[in-house]
């Protein structure tokens, strides 16, 4: 394939020894890769405040701005929350839920409006139509006041927060 081809998520194995179908694949390295060039929009810092829900108002924005594709960058401190820690197994999503408490943070991840209830929304949310989804991997400090505490790394799955700036980047 051509090399000028625009291309953002790896097809691994030997099933995809010929392309899937899709304009935006160039094979590199021995695998198929896919890209899509975006261009920079709308640029917005966002401070949440003690007892603010991270994805509620994320969401809310993107309504309200009409933000349809974004990076996020995190920093700042959780009052409550849950995270995904890693998978009980390599079969299906069988992943670890864990509460955190009162923790510093810092995160990255991507604003998207998935046609389908992603796999790390909690099952008994609904998810009837496509809606503004912030999917963050974050790296969590030890609780406040407690000593040889671990790192955490992982997905955040639910966020009230502490106090935190969100740079967001949108996506066009």
């Amino acid at each position: 394939m051509e090399k000028s081809k625009v291309l953002a998520s790896w097809y691994f194995g030997p099933r995809y020894l010929i392309p899937p179908d899709s304009t935006n694949l160039t094979y590199r390295e021995g695998r198929w890769m896919e890209i899509h060039e975006k261009r920079l929009g709308r640029v917005f810092r966002l401070r949440f405040t003690r007892g603010e829900d991270f994805f509620a108002e994320i969401s809310k924005f993107a309504r309200e701005k009409g933000i349809k594709e974004a990076s996020l960058f995190v920093i700042g401190a959780l009052e409550d929350g849950q995270m995904i820690t890693g998978f009980s197994s390599a079969e299906g999503y069988n992943v670890n839920r864990r509460a955190v408490g009162h923790r510093e943070f810092f995160a990255v991840g991507n604003l998207t409006w998935p046609v389908k209830r992603p796999q790390a929304v909690d099952e008994n949310e609904s998810w009837e139509k496509p809606q503004p989804y912030a999917h963050i991997h974050l790296s969590l400090g030890p609780d406040v006041g407690i000593e040889k505490q671990e790192v955490l790394v992982g997905h955040l799955s639910k966020g009230i927060a502490r106090g935190m700036f969100v740079d967001l980047y949108e996506l066009l």
